[in-house]
């Protein structure tokens, strides 16, 4: 009887102890789980986040490339109108340079002032040497 008693108690030990193990290999496998269901979710948060930084600064690229290229527009303009008020003030130089008579033939007898942007056309009526 003792002999069955010990087996019997080896039993419910041994059945105690799987238990215990089974237990503690389901708890184990939950937590791997939920590790690895967390892990998952941060590698997808990464991955979220990655994204969007790639996507601003495509987005800071863009929108610097577009004020670059507006910035270069409105100098060309600029620069545009600058010449053609340049263009403008020769034209309006010579036409009044022509009008006066004054030719490279004929530069001999002129004398032209400048002061600042006012212009004096001198004809040379005469010139003595004594």
């Amino acid at each position: 009887k003792e002999l069955e008693d010990a087996r019997e108690e080896a039993r419910k030990e041994a059945e105690r102890v799987a238990k215990e193990e089974a237990e503690r290999k389901e708890l184990e496998a939950k937590e791997n789980e939920e590790r690895i269901r967390k892990e998952a979710a941060e590698a997808q948060k990464r991955v979220v986040e990655e994204a969007e930084r790639k996507a601003e600064e495509e987005k800071r690229k863009i929108i610097e490339e577009q004020e670059r290229i507006k910035k270069e527009s409105e100098e060309a303009k600029e620069k545009e109108l600058e010449d053609q008020k340049k263009a403008e003030k020769n034209k309006k130089y010579t036409e009044w340079l022509k009008v006066n008579g004054w030719t490279k033939e004929t530069q001999d007898q002129f004398e032209i002032q400048r002061s600042g942007s006012t212009f004096t056309l001198l004809k040379i009526v005469s010139i003595l040497e004594i």
